[in-house]
């Protein structure tokens, strides 16, 4: 006789009979109770489905699952029930009930506080001690329906548990409603949104100004889609995700369904035996390299290359999530964009771009009074196709009085409620802060009389104000242990576990103390703030003395080392408090190594803002070697943040510059000042700068006599860059940078002559440095590679070329996405597929209008051009040539200079090897044939002061011998003039 095998179906149905008496008693709800079929899957074996008389509230589903063992005094561990935890995310529950004889240890707890957190879904653990009472207190009536032999052993049985292994918690079931959607016209829109959307895969954009109710609009439609459709969504909040890795992991944990904090714990071996199971022709080596490297950031080098490491993981995503999306649908809904960080945002692009063709709905949620969000949409939209955009309005005189009805019914009297409405804001949010400060002020009811107050709601600095005041009122009246807590909770940034409020304080009465400041709400085991309105004022909190506010922010230093939050998080969060304490000693000790990681994580705008404020604290505590290392590191994040032209960055090379005299800065300091400032010299087009400063260290370091190569390359020439690489290579042999420089330079001259054999042995080299390569000049490589099969006429179909597009595209790399659309254009073209060739080349000339890249600038425009004159759209081929010419000319007069000063025939045939000149000889060519007028005002236009006329046999060889010359060069391919990026 067993006593679990011999009772398990009697402790099933017990189950549901204990959990029904945690169900509410309203007459408003409705049950539906089911003991489901054994199926030894480990899944569940009840199902309550609560269902409300009101059509706003959602249909709430739990799930029960009972574990009967042997009798013992052991502890049921969470194996024995994960299979119920996954099939509840897949099922969309609110809650799961576990029921067991046995007791839960606090391990198990702990991890199902961590499921709760990440899945939404509330889980009960009911264990002997509940499962005991609950039997004595329901006796008399259970006794009809089970076994009292059975029902007394499990009474019995408790006596075995340590009593220290109780879980105390309030056993009842606590629908949330889904509060009404207020107003004709967003009800409205809610239809048009979930049928615009319905079945279907894409990005979705509700936007909207801040406190407009976007946030409920959008849980409006999901529920919509789960009551529908059954459609399970991941919700992400990008405020949350400080940095590239952050995102990434929750990424990694909506997809794995395992806690964000339980994922960083796993050891190297754990993530061998993850991917163990993949092959390697499933899933390659440096694609498991790079998900080590994401998870185990400190096992990395700083050299790696970060957009490597990305693209490498995103192959793994999506070799493991295409799978999952091909069997159910998923939406994820990306929350709080305006609090997200730059680097965060641009990870966000590259996964939707790597995403959005599959069987997967994006929803994201986008403030439009908020610069950062405005530039973020600007750019996805160029970029990629959008489903659906619908923006969420202010209230209309009507729907704000329904509002104000729903939720300040009787709360003033009739004359307050008119003056109050008159000057009330038009979004929910600001409605409620302004409603509620006149509720809550005896002095402010009392002048809404006679109050005439400016509607300056649109004015951020005016509704920073108001958010202030408001913030204040409240936490002024709150005991002082809750403005402590509400201060800590600001300063990390809106959100706090509830296990962590206790470390923080033992004072229970804390947690109602929050609520009732109506600033926060308990969810899933986290204590946030209501709205990120008010997240400015709890994090000043300026209303406390000076005193106050150093005294917490000491209590925050202190114990954050033990909160549940990432480690890295940690570190950026202690550095910041020592900011506020002026904690110069703990700033010493750690400001190095975090800025490094954050320079590692290309975090380049929090660097920049952290290491501003740790120049201000420790100038005058700094070494010269210190104070060094800080000016280098500030005027990197300043040239990776394209503010090349900022007094922060001049102000930081003048004193590098100084620094750079004394002894005790080492030669490693002064070689990356030196690469840093040529490298700024080449960013602005200072050439002869960037070549004398280098002149000296050419001998002494490879990295800047590479940079100088480049540099003489803009400035004298393609064959001078090669001989520079070449006298690199004698002096430094070993540097593979160099060579990798050297063979793609002639890699450009061979395909310029058209030796593609000579074009292919130099291909076959630089593929040997592939290693060594950022993503981008790995994509560049690819696109050389391809180059030379269509000049060979060896390309045969366009699939590798759209393939390379597709790498370019989800990678954000612009310049060389460019340069494979025009590729694929000139392709279409020699096939004479006139659509296809013009779409090409119109994708490409976007993509240069918006880079600004000099260098490809206005080539795919000069292909419109040419193409347009070959199918006799005259008008449109001048239209470009003119716009060229002068795009050309704005920016690059030196070439004009060249082309007008040359002095006879052979003297241009140099040209051929400068193919901007050949673009400008073109362009001129179909000004002189098509608009003679045009032609000699762009000449009075371009013609530069020290040029008084042009050469006698410029205007003969435009005419007449440009084009048999031309036609001898790789310029001309199967009877068509074009020009490769």
């Amino acid at each position: 006789m067993s006593f679990a095998k011999d009772n398990w179906e009697e402790f099933e149905k017990l189950s549901l009979s204990i959990l029904e008496t945690y169900l509410p008693t309203d007459s408003e709800f409705s049950y539906s109770i089911t003991h489901t079929p054994h199926r030894k899957d480990g899944g569940y074996d009840g199902l309550i489905i609560i269902s409300s008389s009101d059509e706003n509230i959602d249909q709430y589903k739990i799930l029960s699952e009972s574990k009967l063992r042997e009798l013992s005094n052991k502890d049921l561990p969470m194996s024995d029930f994960s299979k119920t935890l996954i099939i509840a995310i897949n099922l969309m529950a609110q809650e799961i009930y576990i029921f067991t004889n046995l007791h839960y240890s606090i391990e198990t707890q702990k991890r199902i506080r961590k499921f709760s957190s990440f899945s939404n879904i509330r889980v009960e653990l009911v264990d002997i001690f509940e499962v005991s009472d609950r039997v004595k207190e329901l006796y008399k009536t259970l006794k009809n329906t089970y076994s009292p032999a059975f029902l007394g052993q499990l009474i019995d049985s408790v006596i075995t548990h340590p009593v220290s292994k109780r879980i105390f918690s309030e056993k009842k079931v606590h629908i949330s409603p889904l509060r009404k959607l207020i107003g004709t016209d967003r009800n409205k829109l809610l239809d048009l949104c979930y049928n615009a959307i319905s079945e279907k895969n894409g990005i979705v954009i509700i936007k909207g100004s801040s406190g407009c109710g976007k946030t409920f609009f959008i849980e409006h439609l999901l529920n919509k889609m789960y009551r529908e459709s059954s459609i399970p969504y991941h919700r992400i909040n990008m405020e949350e995700l400080s940095t590239v890795q952050v995102f990434l992991l929750k990424i990694l944990s909506s997809i794995w369904n395992i806690d964000v904090l339980d994922i960083m714990n796993f050891s190297e071996q754990d993530i061998n035996d993850i991917t163990d199971y993949l092959s390697e022709e499933e899933l390659s080596i440096r694609a498991r390299a790079s998900l080590l490297n994401i998870l185990k950031p400190e096992s990395v080098s700083n050299e790696i290359q970060q957009d490597i490491m990305q693209f490498y993981f995103f192959e793994y995503l999506y070799r493991i999530y295409v799978p999952i999306l091909r069997r159910q649908r998923q939406v994820i809904y990306f929350h709080n964009l305006d609090y997200a960080s730059s680097s965060a945002l641009q990870i966000l692009n590259k996964f939707i771009k790597k995403f959005e063709k599959e069987n997967i709905l994006f929803i994201l949620e986008i403030r439009t009074d908020i610069k950062k969000c405005d530039e973020f949409l600007e750019y996805l939209l160029k970029d990629v196709p959008v489903l659906y955009i619908t923006e969420i309005k202010e209230f209309n005189s009507m729907e704000l009085n329904q509002y104000f009805e729903h939720k300040y019914k009787n709360v003033f009297s009739f004359e307050e409620e008119k003056n109050l409405k008159r000057i009330l804001p038009r979004t929910p949010l600001l409605i409620d802060t302004v409603t509620e400060l006149f509720r809550h002020d005896l002095g402010m009811r009392s002048s809404l009389y006679n109050l005439d107050m400016t509607k300056l709601y649109k004015n951020q600095k005016y509704l920073q104000s108001i958010s202030f005041e408001y913030v204040k009122k409240i936490i002024i009246e709150s005991e002082i242990e809750v403005q402590n807590l509400a201060f800590m909770i600001g300063l990390m940034d809106g959100k706090l576990a509830e296990v962590d409020l206790e470390m923080i304080s033992n004072n229970h009465s804390l947690k109602e103390g929050l609520i009732r400041t109506n600033l926060f709400k308990f969810q899933d085991d986290y204590i946030r703030i209501r709205h990120m309105f008010y997240l400015g004022p709890l994090q000043q909190m300026a209303f406390l003395s000076s005193y106050r506010q150093h005294e917490i922010y000491k209590i925050l230093f202190n114990k954050i080392e033990v909160l549940s939050v990432d480690k890295f998080c940690k570190a950026i969060k202690k550095i910041q408090l020592a900011i506020f304490l002026e904690n110069k000693q703990y700033l010493e000790e750690n400001w190095k190594a975090l800025i490094s990681n954050l320079l590692f994580q290309e975090d380049y705008a929090l660097a920049q803002s952290l290491l501003k404020d740790i120049y201000n604290l420790l100038e005058n505590d700094f070494s010269a070697s210190e104070l060094f290392d800080a000016l280098l590191m500030t005027a990197y994040c300043c040239l990776k943040l394209c503010d090349f032209h900022s007094d922060l960055l001049q102000v930081c090379f003048k004193e590098l510059h100084d620094l750079s005299l004394i002894t005790v800065i080492s030669p490693e300091q002064i070689r990356l000042y030196h690469l840093l400032q040529a490298k700024h010299y080449l960013a602005v087009g200072q050439y002869l700068a960037l070549i004398k400063q280098t002149d000296e260290l050419r001998i002494i370091d490879p990295k800047l006599r590479h940079i100088r190569a480049i540099g003489i390359k803009h400035q004298y020439g393609i064959n001078n860059c090669i001989l520079s690489l070449k006298r690199g290579i004698k002096r430094f042999p070993e540097n593979t940078l160099l060579k990798y420089s050297y063979y793609d330079h002639l890699l450009s001259i061979s395909i310029n002559k058209g030796d593609f054999k000579a074009a292919k042995a130099n291909i076959d080299i630089l593929k040997t440095y592939k290693e060594i390569l950022s993503l981008e000049d790995q994509i560049h490589l690819e696109f050389n590679e391809l180059t030379v099969l269509f000049y060979s006429k060896e390309m045969k179909d366009t699939r590798q070329l759209l393939g390379l597009c597709g790498k370019a595209y989800q990678n954000n790399l612009h310049v060389e996405l460019s340069r494979s659309y025009n590729l694929l254009g000139q392709f279409f073209w020699t096939k004479k597929d006139w659509k296809k060739a013009i779409d090409a080349f119109d994708a490409a000339a976007d993509l240069q209008d918006r880079t600004g890249h000099q260098t490809y600038r206005w080539i795919a425009k000069t292909n419109l051009a040419l193409i347009n004159l070959e199918l006799r759209n005259n008008p449109d081929a001048v239209m470009y040539a003119k716009e060229i010419i002068l795009g050309y000319y704005s920016s690059k007069r030196d070439k004009f200079k060249r082309i007008f000063t040359a002095d006879n025939k052979m003297m241009y045939t140099d040209f051929f090897t400068d193919k901007e000149i050949v673009s400008i000889l073109l362009m001129l060519r179909i000004l002189y044939k098509n608009d003679y007028t045009g032609y000699t005002q762009i000449i009075e236009t371009v013609k530069q002061p020290d040029i008084a006329v042009l050469p006698k046999e410029f205007e003969h060889f435009i005419s007449r011998s440009f084009v048999s010359m031309l036609k001898k060069t790789y310029y001309y391919v199967d009877g068509n003039f074009m020009i490769k990026c």
